[in-house]
C-alpha cells in the first residue's frame, strides 16, 4: 500500500494502532509501541536538506546557481553557508550545474 503524503490529512495513535485519515479514506495499522514514531515522522517529515545529510548549523559550501527553494531549506538548518566557493572547513558541498560544460565550477580535488 502506497500512501503519499500529500493526501494524509491527519494521523492520531489510540492503543497503539496508527489511525490516518487520507484522501482516498481512513487506514489503520496495529503498530504497538512504534506508532507514535510513525506518526511523528509522517506529521513532521525530513525536509530535502536533511535527507541529504545537512545537520544544524553545519559549514556547507555551495557553487552554482541554486533555486530559491533550496536556498531557503538551507537556511532554515544553517547560517553557515559559503556561495561560489569551498571553504576548507565544509561539511558539506553542493554543486548546481545545467550541462556537461557547467562542470568547470567544480575544483580539482586532492587527497594527500
Amino acid at each position: 500500500m502506497k500512501i503519499p503524503l500529500s493526501t494524509i490529512k491527519s494521523a492520531k495513535v489510540v492503543d497503539g494502532e496508527l489511525r490516518l485519515q487520507t484522501a482516498q479514506g481512513a487506514v489503520v495499522f496495529g503498530l504497538g509501541p512504534a506508532a507514535e514514531k510513525w506518526r511523528d515522522k509522517i506529521l513532521h517529515p525530513k525536509s530535502r536538506i536533511e535527507k541529504l545529510g545537512v545537520k544544524p548549523e553545519a559549514v556547507v559550501s555551495l557553487l552554482g546557481n541554486f533555486d530559491a527553494e533550496f536556498l531557503g531549506e538551507l537556511g532554515k538548518l544553517t547560517k553557515s553557508v559559503s556561495k561560489g566557493k569551498v571553504t576548507a572547513d565544509s561539511e558539506g558541498i553542493f554543486f548546481a550545474v545545467d550541462s556537461k560544460e557547467d562542470l568547470g565550477i567544480v575544483p580539482k580535488s586532492r587527497n594527500p
